[in-house]
């Protein structure tokens, strides 16, 4: 993929998914329309924003965790199908070696 498809997709994903958040935190937040984001003040919209990266640090944290353990997961799975590969072929070496055994 190409970073001009890559671009594409994300800003239609960001449009379709964006447009109804924001609409639905208009009607949550500020449905008679005496409150919202142009009228906090700076100091407001900065505790706002740390309070969305927050949220974001622990979203993205749970995401690495995930993605560690399907990792650990796929490397212990492949570890194990190697050693099962290893016993059958020192177990058939052993029979080569020894047939009376």
């Amino acid at each position: 993929m190409t970073d001009p498809e890559i671009r594409d997709i994300a800003l239609n994903q960001f449009t379709s998914f964006a447009l109804p958040k924001f609409n639905k935190g208009i009607e949550e937040h500020n449905p008679r329309g005496d409150k919202g984001l142009w009228k906090m003040n700076e100091i407001q919209l900065i505790k706002a924003l740390k309070e969305e990266a927050a949220d974001t640090w622990f979203y993205l944290n749970a995401l690495e965790q995930k993605l560690m353990q399907r990792r650990c997961d796929e490397i212990n799975k492949e570890f194990q199908m190697q050693s099962r590969k290893d016993k059958q072929f020192l177990s058939a070496s052993a029979e080569t070696e020894n047939p009376e055994i």
